[in-house]
């Protein structure tokens, strides 16, 4: 499979998670689209593991190592992901909202990393590599900040307000842009260590 495509898909799976994730997260809590909810959650779980493995697949000549973490970090967090539908499944959402917050703790460490592979020359990567790591970093302090202090706790609201915006256009400009550009990934300097 070509980088275009590889890039189209990737992208693409990206946009559908987010048109999904705002059916599921709406109606997680309905009695009355419980399953269509599942099934959407259900949905977003295998479009994460298409980019997982796309994130690879784009950055790999580039800098495979950081590549590849960020690309299992994603894994890891989809893996999470999957214990958390199966508690939705069981009908517990508590125990679903719980889990799921723990992997987007992985996941605003996937964000980060993606957003330094995506931090290349031109002024557009660069704007949507910094959304993406400022995401990540939000991701990390509203889900694992509340464990380490009351702060957290106390102004998770206020968090997620502050870091609403990066969250949002970061990924989704990175979604739009490997659409777009069909995956002219620009490399500055290869390192295929």
């Amino acid at each position: 499979m070509n980088t275009k495509t590889i890039a189209r898909i990737t992208g693409g799976s990206i946009i559908s998670m987010a048109i999904l994730a705002g059916f599921a997260m709406s109606n997680t809590n309905s009695k009355t689209e419980s399953s269509a909810a599942l099934i959407s959650w259900i949905l977003i779980f295998l479009l994460d593991l298409i980019v997982s493995a796309g994130v690879f697949e784009l950055f790999k000549h580039q800098q495979r190592k950081l590549a590849l973490f960020s690309s299992w970090s994603r894994l890891l967090y989809s893996g999470i992901l999957g214990l958390a539908i199966i508690a939705l499944f069981q009908g517990s959402t508590d125990s679903f909202f719980d889990t799921w917050g723990k992997g987007l703790i992985i996941f605003g460490i996937h964000l980060f990393s993606l957003g330094l592979l995506f931090f290349q020359p031109s002024i557009w990567t660069r704007i949507i590599g910094v959304l993406m790591m400022v995401a990540g970093v939000g991701y990390f302090l509203i889900y694992l900040g509340p464990y380490l202090s009351d702060f957290f706790t106390a102004q998770k609201k206020l968090l997620e307000f502050l870091f609403m915006g990066p969250m949002i256009l970061g990924e989704l400009g990175f979604a739009c842009w490997l659409l777009i550009r069909g995956g002219k990934i620009p490399i500055s300097s290869p390192n295929v260590s």
